[in-house]
């Protein structure tokens, strides 16, 4: 039997919590101590998780927690013009998710544990604003999460423009619990299924692009604006979609217990799927760009951006 000491860590106004050693990957046994009762220590015997999540898997993980393919992105062709979208989502990732990436690398060599981000909020600043992070980092995520169901019956129905109401309910509520399905099987069934997911993702992707390279009759990044559309509105605009597909690159940091050597991982899946996501946004937007005498995003099939389901 492994134990391992655990460290009573006491804040002025939130109490105290015990932490585990950080590279204790026993998740044996654990003998805790608290600064207000020493005589005798107690054992908590913590939840013993199977280590199944390679770097692969960690990878295609990282890759749906924060993009999933270049979907959505003709709307920001559509509001911005060619030019400043394929310059934004490049300037993004190197200013923004290039720091947010090294940042979490580094926390999840450090405190290689389960919970991720929750774990290292409460480290950091105890239980009440670890509570905070976990509870808002839920709700938001119950709003983001519907939008994938109407986006998948939305690029649906451009194959299948005779799909009507209720069948995109009942192809919503098929997405929904099929997913929900594979994340209760746990780890592993996850890790396969975003690596197959993925592959065939960024393989269609890679296949359109390629396609489309016979065909081409301009540079993409012209025009640099949407017509009628100001530099500083446009920019603003062109931002907050951007910034939003390249969030989420902490989430999977909340399975770290389930990942193998997970101080090693964890970093170097983060080093190939930033460049994996951010190639599979530039290739998408060269193919999507418009000619500069047509509509803003007519060559890109499917939503301009996410509308709710038709009500019932």
């Amino acid at each position: 039997m492994v134990r391992a000491r655990a460290k009573s860590i006491a804040r002025h106004g939130f109490g105290s919590y015990h932490a585990t050693p950080p590279l204790d990957d026993t998740r044996g046994p654990v003998t805790a101590t608290s600064h207000r009762l020493l005589l005798p220590p107690h054992r908590v015997n913590a939840p013993v998780l199977k280590r199944s999540l390679t770097v692969l898997s960690l990878v295609f993980v990282l890759y749906f927690t924060t993009s999933g393919g270049p979907f959505t992105t003709e709307g920001l062709v559509a509001e911005v013009g060619p030019g400043l979208a394929l310059l934004i989502m490049l300037l993004v990732p190197i200013l923004w998710s290039v720091p947010e990436a090294l940042i979490i690398g580094e926390l999840a060599s450090m405190l290689p544990e389960e919970g991720g981000y929750y774990r290292w909020v409460r480290r950091a600043f105890g239980p009440f604003w670890a509570v905070q992070n976990g509870w808002w980092t839920w709700m938001y995520s119950l709003v983001d999460m519907a939008i994938y169901p109407v986006l998948f019956t939305q690029y649906l129905g451009y194959f299948l423009p005779s799909l009507g109401p209720d069948a995109r309910w009942l192809v919503a509520l098929v997405v929904i619990w099929t997913a929900a399905a594979i994340n209760l099987r746990g780890a592993l069934p996850v890790g396969r299924v975003s690596v197959l997911s993925g592959a065939f993702i960024i393989l269609a992707f890679l296949a359109m692009s390629l396609a489309a390279l016979p065909h081409i009759t301009h540079v993409p990044w012209h025009p640099l604006l949407k017509p009628g559309r100001t530099p500083a509105g446009a920019l603003g605009i062109g931002l907050s979609i951007a910034l939003w597909n390249y969030i989420g690159w902490d989430n999977a940091s909340t399975v770290q217990g389930e990942v193998v050597d997970a101080s090693r991982s964890y970093p170097r899946a983060l080093a190939v799927a930033l460049p994996l996501v951010t190639l599979g946004y530039l290739t998408a937007l060269r193919r999507r760009s418009p000619p500069p005498t047509g509509r803003a995003g007519a060559t890109a099939p499917g939503p301009r951006s996410p509308a709710p389901l038709p009500d019932r």
